[in-house]
């Protein structure tokens, strides 16, 4: 019971912390637009890339540091991947790197007061998931949690575990951060890497923030930026392939 409870806290931060990637329901919401440019994935596959696109939440079990990413990782070589899983562990590294290069060109975080810097990171991916939560996409989102893929086993990791973090992501996938994170820290069987007070206030900042019409401009170009990316591959790519 300890070392199952210890997994679940180490889950838990697997999934809210890996501070320099990209958020859960942004990546999500990425995926299915390169689904919808690409038109190459089965639903099976669809399944198999989301959850290697998430994958790298909990693959720091085995010491492989969750923030990590490849730099360089190009939309061909996403497109060309001999399996949707590895596609979509890809397309982790590709998003990744794009959004860091974006932060920095633009500069968001002095649009949010009162959270101490070492957290910023943290907050600004439950933010971002704050406004992008869609109970549609969400429950597409969830659906593809409801079993365990080869590629996910082809990791080495224990079925155990990974059923473990699924039904954490799919805890979190059911509501907003602001509502989801009260849920998860009412659960005995998880220790929140954040503190109980943090997250009330956080549940207020989330609320507060989320209203702000600066950072859901950011967000939008945000997202605008990889529309034109997949835009541009699909014109260019595609095109040059089918000629």
């Amino acid at each position: 019971m300890k070392l199952m409870r210890a997994f679940l806290v180490i889950v838990c931060s697997c999934v809210l912390c890996s501070l320099h990637s990209v958020s859960v329901i942004m990546k999500t919401n990425l995926a299915e637009k390169w689904f919808e440019v690409t038109g190459k994935y089965s639903p099976k596959e669809k399944q198999e890339f989301v959850l290697g696109t998430l994958i790298q939440t909990i693959t720091f079990l085995d010491s492989i540091d969750p923030s990590y990413y490849d730099n360089g990782v190009t939309l061909k070589e996403i497109y060309e991947s001999d399996s949707a899983f590895d596609a979509g562990y890809k397309f982790h590294s590709y998003v990744c790197e794009k959004k860091q290069k974006l932060v920095d060109r633009w500069g968001v975080f002095h649009l949010i007061s009162g959270i101490a810097q070492d957290q910023m990171h943290l907050f600004f991916k439950l933010l971002e998931d704050e406004i992008l939560f869609d109970t549609k996409h969400c429950a597409k989102a969830a659906s593809y949690l409801s079993s365990i893929t080869t590629g996910e086993i082809l990791t080495g990791i224990e079925v155990e575990k990974l059923a473990i973090w699924h039904g954490v992501l799919y805890k979190y996938f059911a509501s907003k951060p602001s509502e989801s994170l009260i849920s998860l820290k009412q659960d005995k069987r998880i220790q929140m890497p954040i503190s109980s007070e943090t997250l009330d206030i956080w549940k207020a900042a989330l609320l507060f923030f989320s209203k702000n019409d600066k950072i859901k401009t950011y967000l939008k170009d945000f997202i605008a930026e990889f529309d034109t990316s997949f835009e541009f591959f699909k014109l260019k790519y595609l095109h040059e392939k089918k000629h």
